[in-house]
């Protein structure tokens, strides 16, 4: 039997090994374990653990972060938990996604364990964040990779990683979309408490770890904005675990508690009320990789604010901004009001590959791990 360890930080990452591990749960010939840290355990970030209860799967191990100490005392935290249990239970790989900086720690035990690497999402660009620099670090301490298009899959070569070992599988919170039951509309306004009209927008917004003053400036500039267009129904989520995290949600509860008739914030949605309310409202703002990857399959346009998402490729729905309260302005009253919302406009999705979860859990099933521990940098001949 292979054992796959699956590591999950965030809301949106549970997202990224969930399907996955759905399938590993019907299959006899695999087990898998399951260890989550940082926000899934905090209040403020809508102790997402819930979500991964609500869906049974089962968390064989919880590591605490404590956001009153600095980064460095939870990423030692998260080296012993990870190195303790892997210790323990032995795995025969892990599986890692995307690109947050608590997978650094987890994929350099699984190193020093010798233990082989799936890591999912290598080969993108975000060069506004760290996250960019610790995604190639990851990638390059990987064995096999799962990559959402072939120019990630160029990229990941051109950084000496042997082409056989990676797999153009696609985006998996793309094809969620496609076999998510989403909410009706009137049921959706009864969870949220909260009507959705065709001057309903979300904002996901999250810190540029490279630049947290220019893009909690940003941010003031979007809220003035807001502020101004007075006809806007507006959802807020919460920032990812950044610095400069605190300041976005105290901006946001401020302007919440002015206009309390038109706008709510919501800490963690979870996947399918997520999907589900993109799925009714007329824009997305912000500067979250959702807004790039998974708005054109629900054919919903996206204001993509300054550096963070930098060097990703955008579908025709995604409206670029340096963030500037004029340009804003411009482009909310052209997608919002100067447009007719009930057009019907089919957006091609880049990041869409038929099967891309049925292909990586084939992968992870069949893949020989063996002498796959000693890599070569790849140089085309």
């Amino acid at each position: 039997m292979r054992k796959i360890l699956f590591f999950s930080t965030t809301r949106s990452d549970y997202g990224l090994v969930s399907p996955i591990i759905q399938k590993i749960k019907k299959d006899k010939n695999l087990k898998y374990f399951f260890v989550v840290t940082s926000s899934h355990t905090s209040k403020k970030f809508g102790n997402t653990v819930k979500e991964i209860i609500n869906d049974k799967i089962k968390i064989n191990k919880v590591i605490r972060c404590n956001y009153k100490k600095n980064s460095s005392y939870n990423l030692n935290n998260i080296v012993k938990g990870i190195d303790n249990f892997i210790s323990e239970k032995k795995p025969d790989a892990i599986f890692l996604p995307g690109d947050r900086y608590e997978m650094l720690p987890a994929a350099n035990v699984a190193l020093l364990r010798n233990i082989p690497i799936f890591h999912y999402a290598g080969g993108q660009l975000t060069e506004g964040a760290w996250d960019n620099s610790i995604r190639h670090a990851v990638s390059k301490i990987a064995h096999i990779h799962f990559v959402s298009t072939s120019k990630c899959k160029k990229r990941l070569i051109s950084m000496g990683e042997t082409p056989k070992n990676i797999f153009v599988t696609g985006s998996i919170g793309v094809e969620k979309i496609i076999n998510e039951e989403l909410i009706s509309k009137n049921k959706l306004q009864k969870v949220l408490r909260f009507k959705i009209d065709e001057k309903t927008i979300l904002v996901s917004y999250h810190p540029e770890t490279l630049n947290p003053k220019k893009s909690l400036n940003n941010f003031k500039n979007l809220i003035s904005v807001l502020q101004y267009f007075k006809r806007l129904r507006i959802i807020f989520t919460s920032p990812n675990h950044d610095k400069g995290y605190s300041d976005i949600q105290r901006i946001i509860r401020s302007f919440i508690k002015k206009n309390s008739n038109r706008s709510i914030y919501i800490e963690s949605l979870g996947k399918k009320l997520f999907l589900s309310t993109l799925n009714q409202i007329s824009l997305m703002i912000g500067n979250s990789s959702s807004g790039i990857i998974e708005t054109p399959s629900l054919n919903l346009r996206s204001i993509n604010i300054g550096d963070r998402q930098k060097g990703r490729y955008f579908s025709d729905n995604i409206y670029n901004s340096k963030g500037d309260i004029a340009n804003l302005k411009f482009l909310i009253k052209k997608i919002i009001f100067k447009r007719n919302i009930k057009e019907k406009i089919k957006f091609k999705n880049l990041y869409f590959k038929k099967n891309t979860i049925s292909k990586i859990f084939a992968i992870i099933k069949k893949r020989n791990l063996k002498k796959i521990l000693i890599k070569k940098f790849y140089e085309k001949k």
